[in-house]
């Protein structure tokens, strides 16, 4: 693909203490949030640093897998913690489509006023890598797509961004991947993932919306 996030691409194998570099590439064990075990710190320093910031998130994430833990469905049994491995796995591939869907050179803030909305099919009888298919990929206004979660969005990337640049003076910006998971005809839960890359720089042309779906399709397995 063209457009490349940089290493401010963050991914769950890298501190989610924003402005911390340290990732599993160097050998670091990162320990999970007992509480939610979504966000993963390199040490306690981070995680009580970070607690400000994750602490509405880590009551979603706990909210949202204890409904589906007491789901009468037996196949909904620690859903929420499969699609946390499934984004372990794919967040690089959703990252890059996020930022190819956005036309920095000619738009230098769509990534304030844009999301990617990706909805997706839950599967539980698969391995953990493969437990969601996309269903669709679409970018749109922050604003118009993202209803209701509208106000939580424009906080959470707002608060993302400002503690990213306050971090690397070179973050560029935050942009929004909302990810809805859908088990039959009923959407389990939505989850945000923040984006933060470094510079326009390292991003080309923008491409064709048929270019960066098909590969983000190709890359999440989805093609079944």
């Amino acid at each position: 693909m063209n457009a490349q996030p940089t290493k401010r691409n963050r991914s769950y194998d890298q501190c989610t203490n924003v402005g911390c570099e340290i990732t599993t590439a160097e050998g670091t064990h990162l320990q999970a949030c007992r509480a939610c075990g979504v966000a993963r710190y390199c040490s306690r320093e981070c995680q009580k640093s970070d607690w400000k910031t994750h602490k509405k998130q880590c009551k979603k994430h706990q909210d949202a897998s204890n409904r589906l833990n007491n789901s009468e469905d037996p196949s909904l049994q620690n859903a929420y913690a499969r699609v946390t491995k499934w984004i372990l796995r794919h967040r690089p591939a959703l990252g890059e489509a996020l930022i190819s869907s956005f036309d920095l050179p000619n738009n230098p803030y769509a990534h304030r006023r844009q999301i990617l909305e990706v909805t997706a099919r839950y599967l539980p009888d698969v391995d953990d890598e493969h437990c969601l298919v996309l269903m669709s990929v679409r970018r749109g206004d922050l604003s118009a797509t993202a209803q209701p979660y509208f106000v939580e969005l424009v906080q959470q990337r707002e608060t993302y961004e400002e503690l990213s640049v306050r971090a690397d003076p070179d973050v560029y910006g935050t942009g929004l991947v909302l990810l809805m998971v859908h088990h039959g005809d009923v959407q389990l839960f939505a989850r945000s993932l923040p984006i933060t890359f470094t510079s326009e720089r390292g991003i080309a042309e923008v491409e064709e919306d048929r270019v960066w779906k098909a590969e983000l399709w190709k890359r999440t397995d989805s093609f079944r």
